[in-house]
């Protein structure tokens, strides 16, 4: 937000100095910030006990001012100093719109009939809250999906988008009668009847593809599905006993969990475990293709590889803040799962990974996340997109053994990272996945970043290797962000 004629910046700071004058000389103060010529003013009044109030100042036709409160309360009554008078500066602002509009002579008169129309808006808005409250305790098997995608969008996790859609596609679209049948009336075979389609759509799709990769993609919806069901019903259960009333996940009256009655054996060996990773010769070529390569996405893929195949969903949400240039670390937040709190994951930086972030926050230093493309985070299917447009062309010039994706990557990571000798415990570490025993909960205090980086530092001598570059100490210098910091072998 800017200011009419002075930074939002300065008008903290002169906020700030106009209390501590009239606390002090127990005189009152004021601040004054001009619209521009006949558009008026926002004011500040500050008491001699250093309480702060909001008018509007303007001239009506007849040369006559006026001031009209803005009643927001005063800046110490906020949680946040500034926040009163930021929303104070935005009102008198549309007021200030009000006059440009013709208001002039009848302003206080239409600030009225707009409030007016504004709490009818409201309260409008609270009837269709309730009717969509009363509707979720009809208790219906949408509400309770609708109801739990709710609370993991409150919680921050982030499979919320993919929770939605596989609802949406496999319950909402796919069985638009069940999805309105009310939740306590499913049963476990109606589970089935949802999972048993995904089933079929997977013997389909396999008959016209040889390869496992349409099996496993299917095959892994049908468990998602069935695990995504289960939580929904879990965490109704849950709030009935926990949570009262005060929930739209509370109030469907369930006396059992019928999607936890399906063996997930049944859908296992449908979808089974990747074992796609590609070998030296794979990573060689593919490590050249993605050099080649520019653009945030790119530098995603990047990172995800260079820091040992980090989790791309953690890594793209890192903030400016996350990063360390001093011990060269990168603060992920390991929010996945069941977990409440995030829990923070520690990335040593070795030489190639290091100076990609310096560029990234060079470049993106002034956004909320070091991968943003205009203020808005960039998604996970974006560097999905780099990754399979690379593994087709490898695989249409027959220097791939079949095609691969961006979770292969972590997998060949890890499956290399073994092959150098890294032990499981410290490769888990590194991954940030199985720490959460009672062991490394209460006990096992230690950060292991050592260990970290030097398996990491194993991997960037690895990755160097199959780019026939010569290894190098960090660069602090920020290099472009389409450019690994490496020299060629025999060069100078």
């Amino acid at each position: 937000m800017g200011m009419a004629i002075i930074t939002q910046e300065r008008f903290n700071k002169l906020i700030d100095e106009r209390v501590a004058d009239a606390i002090r000389t127990k005189k009152e103060q004021s601040l004054t910030d001009d619209f521009g010529r006949g558009r008026g003013s926002f004011k500040v009044r500050v008491t001699r006990a250093g309480h702060t109030w909001f008018y509007f100042r303007f001239t009506d036709s007849q040369g006559q001012q006026k001031q009209i409160p803005i009643h927001i309360g005063s800046v110490d009554e906020s949680q946040d100093g500034k926040v009163g008078w930021l929303k104070a500066w935005k009102i008198a602002e549309c007021w200030s719109g009000y006059l440009r509009d013709g208001h002039r002579d009848d302003l206080a008169a239409y600030i009225a009939c707009k409030e007016a129309e504004a709490e009818a808006a409201a309260n409008a808005a609270k009837a269709v809250k309730a009717a969509e409250a009363a509707k979720t305790k009809a208790g219906s098997l949408r509400a309770l999906c609708n109801a739990y995608v709710v609370q993991l969008e409150t919680d921050g996790k982030p499979s919320v988008k993919e929770v939605k859609n596989t609802f949406r596609l496999n319950v909402f679209e796919a069985f638009p009668d069940l999805a309105d049948t009310p939740a306590r009336q499913i049963t476990s075979k109606h589970i089935g009847t949802i999972l048993g389609r995904l089933k079929d759509r997977l013997q389909a799709k396999v008959q016209k593809e040889r390869d496992d990769g349409p099996k496993r993609r299917v095959g892994n919806a049908a468990r998602k599905l069935r695990a995504f069901l289960i939580a929904a019903f879990n965490a109704a259960l849950a709030a009935q006993e926990e949570r009262g009333d005060d929930t739209p996940l509370a109030g469907f009256a369930l006396d059992a969990n019928p999607a936890a009655a399906i063996p997930a054996k049944k859908y296992k060996a449908l979808s089974g475990s990747g074992t796609r990773h590609l070998n030296d010769d794979e990573l060689r070529v593919f490590l050249a293709k993605l050099n080649a390569v520019t653009g945030l996405a790119a530098d995603g893929v990047r990172l995800c590889l260079f820091t040992g195949g980090q989790r791309p969903t953690q890594l793209l949400r890192v903030a400016p803040a996350d990063f360390d240039s001093v011990r060269r670390t990168l603060l992920l937040k390991d929010i996945k799962g069941q977990r409440s709190e995030p829990r923070p994951h520690l990335v040593a930086l070795n030489v190639l990974a290091f100076p990609l972030v310096q560029q990234l926050k060079k470049t993106n230093g002034h956004k909320a996340y070091l991968f943003a493309l205009r203020e808005v985070q960039l998604q996970p299917e974006r560097l999905s997109e780099v990754v399979r447009d690379i593994a087709k062309a490898m695989v249409d010039e027959h220097t791939a053994r079949g095609p691969f994706t961006l979770a292969d990557l972590r997998r060949s990571a890890e499956t290399m990272l073994a092959e150098l000798g890294v032990s499981k415990d410290v490769r888990a570490r590194v991954l940030s996945h199985g720490i959460g025993g009672v062991q490394d909960t209460h006990y096992d205090m230690h950060d292991y970043l050592a260990e970290k980086r030097e398996a990491l530092d194993k991997w960037a001598e690895k990755l160097q290797s199959l780019m026939e570059i010569e290894p190098e100490p960090v660069i602090e210098a920020a290099m472009p962000s389409n450019v690994v910091p490496i020299r060629r072998r025999g060069t100078r």
